[in-house]
């Protein structure tokens, strides 16, 4: 388990850079890698949409749903076997963050979906043991939900129902 979340974490540091580069300069990927199929290759290491998933973190995978898969079993296992797996605490947490960005970056309902229950199994866990306060789950809930939605720019509710009025 140590070894897949170690991996997965890896390849998740490296899909956030390709997915900051392919929203800052999609170019890069047109011009310098081969074209197949629906994607650009990039390499054997992250992959880019141009037709469909443009502005959504895919990984290597073709389809963000795919990865939400190895994303969530990798915070499975950080969450719920996190003593077998042992990773410190400022470990865990780093690895929790850099997993809770890139499956942002996915936009994908289902991840969002899976996350929360994931999430919220575990916090069931550690409350049921004393160990975590409610206050901290709810604010971690918060950013995810609110982090989640800002990543969707001007789709995003929060823009739509919120800043866009107050700049009109």
């Amino acid at each position: 388990a140590r070894r897949y979340v170690k991996i997965v974490y890896v390849f998740a540091i490296i899909s956030l850079i390709g997915y900051a580069i392919q929203l800052v300069m999609p170019e890069i990927f047109t011009t310098y890698f081969p074209k197949r199929w629906t994607m650009y290759n990039a390499s054997p290491i992250f992959a880019y949409a141009y037709k469909i998933h443009q502005k959504r973190n895919i990984g290597i995978y073709g389809e963000p749903g795919l990865y939400i898969i190895v994303l969530m079993v990798a915070l499975y296992f950080l969450l719920f076997f996190n003593k077998m797996c042992g990773f410190s605490t400022k470990e865990s947490r780093k690895i929790f963050l850099v997993l809770l960005a890139t499956v942002v970056t996915t936009m994908s309902t289902t991840g969002y979906i899976i996350l929360l229950c994931v999430v919220g199994c575990w916090y069931l866990k550690k409350s049921a043991k004393k160990e975590i306060n409610f206050k901290w789950f709810i604010l971690i809930l918060g950013v995810i939900v609110i982090s989640a939605d800002l990543i969707r720019g001007s789709d995003g509710f929060i823009w739509k129902t919120i800043i866009k009025k107050m700049f009109s």
